[in-house]
């Protein structure tokens, strides 16, 4: 089974030490491309960087680990401190 991309494919893999930021970038980027999210405030879609060569949020193949103790349902649903 095969399916088409029309853009090439960009693999980001944000390492962290206890979980909240790579659980943030994650959760983003799928709030973004899914739909309920709008882009507004990100920096990559100001006009200055339309031609920065930037791949789209939808492009991106994420993947990562993490030394945190606790799961990822715990982190999203934590305040960022480390525990």
């Amino acid at each position: 089974m095969s399916a088409s991309v029309s853009s090439p494919r960009v693999g980001a893999r944000p390492v962290g030490a206890r979980g909240s930021v790579a659980t943030t970038v994650v959760t983003g980027c799928v709030a973004v491309t899914a739909g309920p999210q709008s882009p507004t405030g990100l920096v990559t879609g100001a006009p200055a960087l339309a031609d920065s060569g930037l791949p789209a949020l939808v492009s991106l193949v994420l993947g990562g680990h993490d030394g945190a103790g606790s799961g990822r349902s715990d982190r999203a649903g934590g305040d960022g401190e480390a525990r």
